[in-house]
């Protein structure tokens, strides 16, 4: 029942090989850079708790793990965060 801020940062040049990282409460969890290619899916859906199996962004999504929670924000930006510009996003979103 507690808010929690999760972040994910994918970085590396498109078509190449990319690192993914996962930040919780501002705080680094962990890292994975990719083996394969990765190409973003622009103008595709965006899903969470499906996983795109067929591995192109028209697809045919397979139910994995549904979310089962509340969003209250989804933010995209067009460049992988820093570990500053994500603890400071965090520092502004803090209930009072």
């Amino acid at each position: 029942g507690a808010r929690t801020h999760v972040a994910v940062t994918l970085a590396g040049p498109a078509g190449g090989t990319a690192t993914v990282t996962l930040y919780v409460a501002g705080q680094l969890f962990g890292s994975k850079t990719l083996t394969t290619a990765y190409a973003p899916p622009y103008d595709a859906p965006l899903f969470i708790g499906l996983e795109n199996t067929a591995n192109t962004p028209t697809g045919t999504q397979t139910l994995r793990t549904p979310f089962l929670g509340w969003i209250q924000e989804v933010v995209l930006h067009r460049k992988a965060l820093s570990a500053e510009e994500i603890a400071n996003h965090v520092d502004i979103n803090r209930p009072a």
